[in-house]
C-alpha cells in the first residue's frame, strides 16, 4: 500500500468519524478543510488558513484525530503537517511560532510523526527550531525507535548524525530491538555498525 493511499484512508476515516456530531470535541468543517488542503498540497489555501490561525492566536489549536486502532487523540496543525508530509506547511507553521515539542495523548511529538513517515526535510526544520531529538512517547519510544520500526534507513542515519541517543532515556527496548522485530535488515546492519546491541528485554 503506497503512502498516498494510506494518507487518503486516514483522511476519509477521520472525516467520517467526526461527521454528524455536535459536541466541541469533534473536528469542525474548517479543520477538515485544512487537513484536506494539507493532504492535497493546496499551498495557497494552506497558507491562508495558517495565517488565520496565527491572527487568532490558535497556531497550536487542538484538532481531533482518530488514527486506526487508537483512542481519541488531538493533534496541532504542525502534527498534521508532519504526519501528512507537507514540508512547506511545516516551515510556515514553525515560522508562525508553532510548538515543535507538543505532545499528544500518546506522547508523540511532531518530530516523532515526521520520523514515522520518514520526511528528513521536516525533521531538519523541526530540529533547527529546537525540537527535542531524544524525546520519547508514552511507550518510551524515541524518534529513532519509530524510524527504525518503520525501516526508514535514511531517517535513522540522519537522526544519528544529528546526535540522537542510541538508547532510550528510561531503558527498555532500543531501536535495534525494533528493527529486528520488524525485520529491517539494512537498519539492523547500520545500528549494529554503530555499536548498538539488543537490550535483552
Amino acid at each position: 500500500m503506497t503512502r498516498q493511499i494510506v494518507i487518503a484512508i486516514f483522511l476519509v476515516l477521520t472525516t467520517i468519524s467526526c461527521s454528524d456530531k455536535s459536541d466541541e470535541s469533534v473536528r469542525s468543517q474548517d479543520d477538515n478543510e485544512f487537513i484536506e488542503a494539507l493532504t492535497y498540497h493546496h499551498e495557497f489555501k494552506v497558507s491562508a488558513i495558517i495565517d488565520d490561525f496565527a491572527k487568532n492566536k490558535s497556531i497550536d489549536k487542538k484538532i481531533k484525530t482518530e488514527r486506526v486502532a487508537q483512542t481519541t487523540n488531538y493533534w496541532t496543525p504542525l502534527c498534521y503537517a508532519c504526519f501528512i508530509g507537507n514540508s512547506k506547511a511545516v516551515k510556515l507553521l514553525i515560522e508562525k511560532g508553532a510548538n515543535v515539542n507538543y505532545k499528544d495523548s500518546n506522547g508523540q511529538t511532531p518530530l516523532i510523526l515526521a520520523s514515522i513517515t520518514g520526511n528528513i526535510e521536516e525533521i531538519a526544520l523541526l530540529l533547527k527550531a529546537g525540537a527535542d531529538i531524544n524525546g520519547v512517547d508514552m511507550n518510551n519510544s524515541s524518534a529513532l525507535i519509530h524510524a527504525s520500526a518503520e525501516g526508514n534507513l535514511l531517517t535513522v542515519k540522519y537522526l544519528v548524525d544529528q546526535g540522537c541517543e542510541l538508547e532510550p532515556k528510561n531503558g527498555g527496548q532500543n531501536a535495534l530491538d525494533f528493527a529486528i522485530f520488524y525485520q529491517h535488515q539494512q537498519v539492523i546492519d547500520y545500528l549494529t555498525e554503530k555499536g548498538l546491541k539488543k537490550s535483552g528485554t
